[in-house]
This record gives C-alpha cells, sequence and structure tokens, in this order.
C-alpha cells in the first residue's frame, strides 16, 4: 500500500535552464510520493507547441502570460506537488509573488560553464528552447544569469548548487531545508 503524500506545502525548484530542476523535481516528488509538475511541458501542452515555437509565433509577452496563468493554475490547485519552473518564470513579478505566497522556493545554480556543457550535451534545448538572445550560448547564458539574479535571489527561500552537489545529495539538501523550514 501506498503512504499518503507527506508534503505539507509546494516545493517550488527555479533557476537557469539545465539547473536541474525537472530531474530534481522528479526524485523529490517519488521520495514524497507527491506529484512532479514541469511548468514547461504544461506550457506546452496548453499552446499545441513547442516554447521555442510559441516564441517564434507568438512572442515571448504571450509566452510570458501563459507561462503565468499555467503556474498560477498549478500552484492554486487543490493537491500539493513540486514544481519545476521554467528558468525565466521568476522575471515576471506577479509570477514571483505567486511563488513565494504558494510553496518554498529553491533556486538551483549552477556556473555557466556547468549550464553550457549541460545544453550542449541535451539533444532536445535547441529544438524545444528558443535561443534568448543574438549572442553565442555562453555569452547568452552570463548575460541572462545576470539580468535574472536579482528575481531569482527575491523569490528563493533557499539555494543549492547542482554542480557541485550531485543529484542524490541536492534531493537530500532539499528535504532537509524543506522539512527544517516546516517546523
Amino acid at each position: 500500500m501506498m503512504q499518503p503524500c507527506v508534503l505539507q506545502s509546494n516545493i517550488i525548484l527555479t533557476g537557469y535552464r539545465a539547473t536541474g530542476k525537472t530531474t530534481l523535481a522528479k526524485r523529490i516528488a517519488q521520495q514524497l510520493n507527491c506529484s512532479a509538475v514541469d511548468s514547461d511541458i504544461v506550457v506546452e501542452e496548453r499552446a499545441g507547441c513547442s516554447i521555442a515555437r510559441l516564441f517564434a509565433e507568438r512572442g515571448e509577452p504571450e509566452f510570458r502570460r501563459l507561462e503565468a496563468e499555467t503556474i498560477r493554475c498549478i500552484l492554486l490547485g487543490s493537491k500539493k506537488v513540486v514544481l519545476a519552473t521554467g528558468g525565466g518564470a521568476p522575471v515576471n513579478e506577479t509570477t514571483r509573488r505567486l511563488l513565494k505566497a504558494n510553496g518554498i522556493v529553491f533556486w538551483l545554480q549552477a556556473s555557466p560553464e556547468t549550464i553550457y556543457a549541460r545544453m550542449c550535451g541535451d539533444r532536445t534545448t535547441a529544438s524545444r528552447r528558443p535561443a534568448l538572445t543574438d549572442f553565442d550560448l555562453l555569452t547568452e547564458i552570463k548575460n541572462v544569469l545576470k539580468q535574472r539574479e536579482a528575481c531569482y535571489r527575491e523569490v528563493a527561500h533557499f539555494c543549492v548548487d547542482t554542480e557541485k552537489n550531485s543529484l542524490d545529495t541536492a534531493v537530500q539538501i532539499i528535504l532537509e531545508q524543506y522539512a527544517g523550514y516546516q517546523k
């Protein structure tokens, strides 16, 4: 018989692309016997196309609107979840407030070089995610990280280094910080 979910409030993972949000969300949810949701996947399902195509055909403002609406629906739903947000979700002020008020937010961090290496190793990145600038990928990562840093910092309850820590260690850190925050 499966144990009931022990999640008292939503766990929200945010950070740049390729910092481990989706993978860690699945592992944490499995440990807690809860649902893991990737907001990017839900946005793609709702839009009927990839995020890259959504950006190209409808523009970033429409994508951000749909992303914010999707995250609101996920977080205000009746069940508790482990949510992996899109990397740019905290850029939207309304979304930042929503994230902070509806769960414990973990900002997953890695160096631009590690993010670059992970993105280059993911065959689906180019087809599913749009370029955010006209710069080469590493320069884009550095620039966008710098632009988003204040937003990530504002929304985060905790920071977790996913470059220096293994996936198992990162899961353990998040679960320990989560448990301590609940007391």
